[in-house]
């Protein structure tokens, strides 16, 4: 468990060591959404999982402008579902080859 401020989600220290993360209903109240998915970017292995979700009060278009940041910050889209007017996104941090011989 982190304590988290303002500005940060502290887990700076976590670089590179996550397999999942998972955020539902917490994109749309930060401060800076591409903040935010780069700090959970820089935590997840390549190849992790981040599962995004927003509820029904969140708009489809507003759930499509966070899935492009988060597509844009190296993550391909698994899957999409709608349940119950909420939106949820499986997410994969694409590889990194640069380590593959």
């Amino acid at each position: 468990a982190r304590l988290c401020t303002l500005d940060s989600l502290m887990i700076g220290d976590l670089s590179g060591q996550i397999d999942l993360a998972f955020a539902f209903a917490v994109l749309h109240e930060t401060r800076d959404e591409k903040k935010f998915i780069s700090e959970i970017s820089s935590t997840l292995k390549s190849g992790s999982i981040f599962i995004f979700g927003e509820p029904h009060v969140v708009s489809w278009k507003e759930f499509d402008s966070s899935l492009a940041l988060i597509k844009e910050s190296g993550f391909i889209v698994e899957q999409i579902i709608q349940k119950n007017n909420n939106n949820i996104a499986v997410m994969r941090k694409k590889r990194n080859l640069t380590n593959y011989k």
